[in-house]
Formats: C-alpha cells, structure tokens, sequence
C-alpha cells in the first residue's frame, strides 16, 4: 500500500509513482513522447534549412571520423616501428654480449 506513494525517476527527468499507477504514466508518457516527436520530426524534415544544416553536421561526422582513423593508424604505425628498432637494438646487444651468435 506504501509503495504506491513513492516516486522514481526516469531517464528523462519526470517523476513517476511507484506500484500501480506507475505503469499508466509510463505508457502515457511514451504515448505523449511519440506524437510530439512525430510532429516535430514531420516540420523539420520538410524546413530547407534544417536539412542543409543537417546535411552539414553530416559531412563534419565524417570529417571527424576519418581524422579519428588516421591518427589510429598514426598511432599504429609509430607503434610498429618503434617495436620493430626496439627490437633490433635488443637483438644487437645479445650478439654483443655473446647470448646469442650473429646470423
């Protein structure tokens, strides 16, 4: 009986009762979100310059991720020569110091 007294939190910042009420607002509340979505999504889909500003953010994502990969691939590439001269380094002080004979 308590519990139905109680309030939550959604991800959105709205308040809900716990226990029976709880899931009409809910569905309420999804119900309510879809419509004003699908209104807004009809009005700006058809606005000219919400699509170009849109098409904008578009190409600077793709800006953005090909910059992403290439210092990735910096990154990786840095890393594979440094292990490759590292390594060599390693492999001249053991002939050095006889652990190992000269190929």
């Amino acid at each position: 009986m308590q519990d139905k007294y109680k309030f939550t939190t959604c991800h959105c910042g709205n308040e809900f009762l716990y226990g029976e009420l709880m899931e009409v607002k809910l569905v309420d509340h999804i119900i309510t979100d879809h419509f004003v979505n699908e209104g807004m999504n009809n009005i700006l889909f058809e606005n000219e310059e919400y699509k170009r500003i849109q098409k904008e953010i578009d190409e600077q994502h793709l800006v953005a991720d090909w910059l992403i990969s290439s210092y990735m691939s910096s990154g990786s590439h840095c890393g594979r020569l440094t292990y490759g001269k590292e390594f060599q380094e390693c492999v001249s002080l053991l002939q050095e110091t006889r652990l190992i004979g000269a190929a």
